[in-house]
């Protein structure tokens, strides 16, 4: 009688050891899973980064300088918000179209800054246009 406790004391510990074991595979695997679609996530957003690179680099002439017309005018230029502190030399200014501008002269005043993120969504709008409309042609 005793070696049936004694083995079936063996056979309980491996049982929960083999349990730990499943709990501990299932766990990688989640992590796995999850790992890759964060790699997934991150690859993505390079080639859209990359493709928004390329499309920046190759704007038409022609709507190049109708924004060069434009900001002489000062069209792209945005009234600071808010201005936020960020170190002894920085300030960060929250524009009134929602977009972020860091300054290196934190006594440079509150006048209107050009955004360049205005600026550069104007581009690939009027660039998208314009290859629309020469594509239709």
């Amino acid at each position: 009688m005793a070696k049936r406790k004694s083995s079936s004391k063996s056979s309980d510990q491996g049982m929960r050891h083999l349990a730990e074991a499943e709990k501990a595979l299932n766990r990688a695997d989640k992590l796995q899973r999850e790992n890759q679609a964060q790699l997934n996530k991150l690859v993505a957003e390079q080639r859209a980064e990359r493709a928004l690179r390329e499309e920046m680099d190759n704007l038409p002439p022609e709507v190049i300088l109708r924004a060069r017309e434009l900001d002489k005018k000062k069209k792209f230029h945005r009234a600071v918000a808010k201005r936020v502190p960020r170190d002894v030399a920085r300030d960060t200014l929250h524009l009134e179209c929602g977009h972020t501008h860091s300054v290196f002269h934190p006594d440079s005043g509150n006048e209107p800054r050009r955004c360049s993120e205005c600026l550069d969504r104007w581009l690939l709008r009027e660039s998208r246009k314009l290859k629309k409309k020469k594509g239709a042609a």
